[in-house]
């Protein structure tokens, strides 16, 4: 049917422009609502898919952020350890980068 084969569009509806864009059907009406179910159906299908990406998204940021946490912890714990031996961190830090 036409409503199969149409895409979400980014024009708001309006009950006349559906009523006009279907008017040659022999039932303008059932195809309007055709046409509105479908596109409401498909709206529904990608806003389910972007939600799954985004918690998809936020499961993998809080991954990064206890790999960083974790990171962190080992450069403290490094860091401390040369302190203790008396090297300046912050030297070997700036000829590291240079």
């Amino acid at each position: 049917s036409i409503a199969n084969q149409t895409a979400p569009s980014s024009q708001p509806l309006t009950l006349d422009g559906l009523l006009s864009t279907y008017s040659t059907a022999p039932d303008p009406t059932k195809a309007a609502l055709d046409f509105t179910v479908a596109e409401r159906n498909t709206l529904s299908t990608q806003n389910l898919q972007l939600w799954k990406l985004i918690e998809k998204q936020r499961s993998g940021y809080g991954q990064l952020m206890k790999e960083l946490e974790r990171v962190r912890g080992e450069r403290d714990l490094y860091r401390n350890k040369l302190q203790g031996m008396g090297e300046n961190t912050d030297a070997l830090l700036r000829s590291h980068r240079e």
